[in-house]
């Protein structure tokens, strides 16, 4: 790709993770060189969004980091139930349904039936 755009591999190499923000015209040379330039108007929506989206959080981060972690923390204290999904494992999937006696975190997370696993909100 960086070859094709003319570009430093650097470059693609911080832009495909999104270690660096694009530009709108890096996104107009990229859509064409994957041969999508209707994609281009779309990408460039995008980054419009990401880049409202980071100075609304450095305007709360203007006042620094407790009330923003304030924040966070009444809105924990109001949540009765929390959902996650760990995305690099899912059961079932792949390999054995085993789950670890505990969580990396090392609070209990499951409890071990044989060769199968019982999620704590169908456990007893």
């Amino acid at each position: 790709m960086a070859v094709r755009l003319g570009w430093p591999q650097s470059k693609v190499s911080r832009l495909e993770p999104g270690r660096q923000t694009p530009t709108r015209a890096d996104l107009m040379a990229w859509a064409d060189a994957v041969e999508r330039p209707d994609a281009a108007a779309e990408l460039v929506g995008r980054l419009r969004t990401v880049e409202t989206q980071y100075r609304s959080y450095r305007r709360q981060l203007a006042g620094g980091a407790v009330p923003l972690q304030e924040a966070y923390a009444a809105q924990t204290a109001k949540t009765s139930v929390r959902q996650s999904v760990d995305s690099h494992w899912l059961p079932g999937l792949s390999g054995p349904r085993r789950m670890p006696e505990r969580c990396s975190l090392g609070s209990r997370c499951c409890t071990r039936t044989s060769a199968a696993w019982t999620p704590p909100w169908k456990s007893g």
